[in-house]
């Protein structure tokens, strides 16, 4: 069990990692490929970018259990949080940022909810969603 738990880990570290580093590239002014955030949601939770975009956060909350061993569940919910987080920071369009912080919201109170571990970073995260979102910060 620990050894699946270090993989899990891993692989939010290893996404973090990746996310903070094109973070960086679009912050310094460089554009940053389709096809690299798409790579992400392929390698990391074996779905299409489109499939998050175009359902309801039931709808993907579902998917995941359906998907995935009940032990790597929160941990892939955790991963597309952050991925949508980090997209809600390079879309261009109000509407398009706000659609993505709720569901990162979503994904991000589900873990916070039905895990059993607390956060601070995570509970950050929430607390500065829900105030840009309440602020009509987009």
């Amino acid at each position: 069990m620990q050894v699946r738990e270090d993989f899990i880990e891993r692989l939010i570290r290893q996404v973090m990692n990746m996310l903070r580093d094109m973070l960086n590239t679009f912050l310094n002014g460089d554009n940053i490929k389709e096809t690299e955030i798409q790579d992400i949601y392929s390698k990391f939770l074996n779905n299409d970018r489109k499939f998050y975009r175009e359902n309801n956060s039931n709808d993907i909350l579902n998917s995941f259990s359906e998907t995935y061993k009940p032990n790597e569940v929160l941990a892939r919910i955790e991963i597309l949080a952050e991925l949508l987080l980090f997209e809600s920071k390079i879309v261009n369009t109000a509407s398009q940022k706000s659609d993505l912080l709720k569901k990162s919201l979503d994904m991000f109170l589900y873990v916070e909810n039905n895990g059993i571990s607390y956060s601070m970073e995570r509970n950050a995260k929430i607390k500065r969603i829900e105030s840009d979102l309440s602020a009509g910060i987009i």
